[in-house]
Parts: C-alpha cells; structure tokens; sequence
C-alpha cells in the first residue's frame, strides 16, 4: 500500500536529493525526529512479538531522494504474514513446520496503521525541515 504523492511532496523529494551535504545531518536529524513517534506506535502495536519492535529500520537514502521504514525480514520473518499485506484477515501456515498440519491464524496489522495514523504529520515535519534546509543555504 504505497504512500501517494502529492505535488509538494514530489517536489520535496527532489530537493531531497540535491540537498548539500553540510545541511543533511540537520535534515537526517529532524526526519529521525519525525518519524520517531511513527515508528514507536509500530513498535507499540507490536508488541506481542519479541522480534517485530527490534527489526523495525529507517533508512534514508540522499541519492534517491528516499525516507523507507521497514522491518527487516531477517530478524523478523514472521512480520509480513501478521501485517496481512495481501488483504486477508488470516493467514494459513504449517504447525511447528509439520507440513502435514496447518492452521488459519488470524492476522495482527502494526506498521500500516502506523503509517495511517501519523502519516501527515510526518510528511509535514520532513517537508519543512527540507525547506528549512534550502532556505538556510541560499
């Protein structure tokens, strides 16, 4: 479920790559800020797993203009039939890996409601600090 686009984000995206290099750690540091109350109800929505709070990462990356979110598959494997991403409310898997055997469990969403709940502000405050960050340096 990708986060649409607005104009004024597009255009924050692309002033996002072309940020110079002095102003990116003020930039770095408000878009960590930003995103943080985002990424603790993630954490908060799942905290029935010992896992899923501590693969939850945020990656920017200045080349392409990019601010990801993700929960890293590695250390949380189980995150993304939970999530229930292809639109179910179950989700089907084997007991124990007994391949014979399988169950429907039903699926416990965390990061999409996340991103619903604080996804305005979070564009707003990364929004502002990249404008704030060009303003600075003109």
């Amino acid at each position: 479920m990708p986060i649409e686009q607005t104009p004024s984000l597009d255009l924050v995206v692309d002033q996002l790559r072309t940020i110079n290099p002095r102003a990116r750690r003020k930039v770095r540091e408000a878009i960590v800020e930003a995103t943080r109350d985002m990424r603790e109800d993630m954490a908060r929505r799942a905290s029935w797993s010992s896992r899923i709070p501590g693969a939850i990462r945020l990656r920017i990356s200045w080349r392409t203009g990019r601010v990801e979110i993700r929960v890293d598959a590695r250390r949380a494997p189980h995150a993304r039939p939970y999530e229930g991403t292809d639109g179910n409310a179950f989700f089907r898997h084997p007991v124990f890996g007994d391949r014979d055997r399988w169950v429907s469990q039903r699926t416990r969403p965390f990061f999409f409601p996340a991103v619903r709940a604080h996804r305005r502000r979070v564009i707003d405050a990364v929004e502002r600090a990249v404008l704030q960050s060009i303003e600075t340096l003109r």
